[in-house]
């Protein structure tokens, strides 16, 4: 049979639970007798199987928080690679001008934009394995 108030399974002619000491009552009522039953039990308001199959692991937040970085490393290069403005015109903003001279001021966003390219494949990357680890350490907790 199983526990009522946990669900773990309590062996035949067993008084209490060893998980939560939950005491088996002697009337058949108040015993969960099969697995289909419970599922059917409530855990704090929601089915603890439900609640096994919908938890998101701390890995699949490091993987959204991954590819948000990837996302913002992304727009960086972007903005390094076509927005540019020496200056030289009035009201005189500078966006991406370092140094005096175009060809310097090119190559140094060109090297910023490549730096943040690596990151954004880096990021997705580690995204993608992540949500590997999630997917590997969930078939573990199941198996057991």
């Amino acid at each position: 049979m199983y526990c009522k108030k946990c669900g773990a399974m309590i062996p035949n002619g067993q008084l209490k639970c060893e998980k939560c000491g939950w005491e088996v009552p002697q009337n058949d009522q108040d015993v969960v007798s099969s697995p289909t039953e419970e599922q059917a039990l409530t855990v704090s308001g929601q089915n603890h199987a439900e609640k096994v199959k919908t938890k998101w692991s701390v890995w699949c937040y490091l993987a959204i928080a991954s590819l948000c970085c990837g996302a913002f490393t992304f727009y960086k290069g972007l903005d390094k690679m076509f927005r540019y403005d020496s200056g030289d015109s009035y009201p005189h903003k500078y966006v991406n001008a370092y140094v005096g001279g175009d060809a310097y001021n090119y190559i140094i966003n060109g090297t910023y934009a490549t730096a943040f390219f690596v990151l954004t494949a880096m990021f997705v990357l580690a995204a993608i394995g992540l949500v590997a680890v999630h997917y590997v350490s969930k078939k573990a907790v199941s198996e057991e």
